[in-house]
């Protein structure tokens, strides 16, 4: 299914990642979540764990995590 909408970026802090996802949450106090990165684009750098990545996601998907 093909989902067409905007994109905006949100600075997320990086917990993790596997081949398929981007495990991220909003700040220290809020609940973790992840990103399918098929989904996303964002600078496939080495990021240490609660280090700020900045990650361009499609409106639907963020409003499906509270990020809009």
């Amino acid at each position: 299914m093909s989902h067409k909408s905007n994109v905006a970026d949100y600075d997320l802090l990086y917990i993790g990642e596997t081949e398929r996802g981007l495990h991220v949450r909003r700040s220290e106090d809020d609940e973790s979540f992840w990103l399918p990165k098929s989904q996303i684009e964002f600078a496939d750098r080495n990021y240490r764990r609660h280090q700020t990545v900045s990650v361009a996601i499609p409106d639907w998907l963020a409003e499906a995590h509270d990020l809009a």
